[in-house]
């Protein structure tokens, strides 16, 4: 039964690699450190398994998923598993949408004799870029890049806007706050995975907020 667990992988990672030119290895003696007596030598190589793997793209990954039946030992099978499972959900972080880390809504300012648009926030996420950049409730972001809102409704836009941005990009924002304006620049995340893709799940989200419980329930379903 746990061998028909990873039987699927190789086609699964050959179908999201395509075709790999040149097979790696890993380092000479990393396998068999993955069965070695002392269990802190065991986790460590895993960890470089995985740390190996990320580094070589997605051909390391083709290669561990095809050793995954020929394996006889349970312990290191499960650790080129976990490894392997690490690698693809760090490859796929990389290609996530942005993600600031804020529920919003649109709203308008006035400012002297102007009516601004903005995106007003109504809270944010804990140790969300929203959160290390300082902003706080009640902050109305009034441009993306010094770029001002066109449509309608913002809160959309800043989402579409901010979606197509990947993670790590650096992003700079006007904020109003209390009637002044300053500029916040932070640092793009991955969206997390329990808080689903935006196009899919608008509705949901502007109706009861995101959903960032249960993180590693997401992660684990997604792989």
């Amino acid at each position: 039964m746990r061998r028909s667990r990873f039987r699927f992988l190789p086609l699964v990672a050959l179908l999201l690699a395509g075709r790999a030119d040149a097979e790696p290895r890993p380092p000479g003696g990393l396998m068999d450190r993955l069965a070695a007596e002392a269990y802190p030598e065991r986790i460590e190589a895993e960890r470089e398994l995985a740390d190996w793997a990320v580094a070589e793209g997605q051909a390391a990954m083709v290669w561990m998923a095809g050793q995954l039946d020929t394996l006889k030992d349970p312990e290191v099978r499960q650790r080129v598993f976990s490894a392997l499972r690490k690698a693809v959900m760090d490859d796929l972080a990389r290609k996530r949408p942005g993600f600031v880390g804020v529920q919003m809504a649109s709203a308008r300012v006035v400012d002297g004799d102007r009516v601004l648009q903005g995106v007003e926030i109504l809270e944010t996420v804990e140790n969300s870029p929203a959160s290390r950049a300082g902003l706080k409730v009640d902050d109305v972001l009034l441009d993306l890049e010094g770029e001002s809102w066109k449509a309608p409704d913002p809160h959309h836009e800043f989402a579409r806007r901010v979606g197509r941005l990947g993670p790590g990009a650096k992003v700079r924002f006007s904020v109003w706050r209390k009637g002044t304006i300053h500029q916040v620049e932070l640092e793009l995340a991955p969206r997390p995975w329990s808080a689903g893709e935006y196009r899919e799940e608008a509705g949901r989200l502007l109706r009861e907020g995101p959903t960032y419980l249960n993180e590693d329930q997401a992660r684990e379903a997604i792989f």
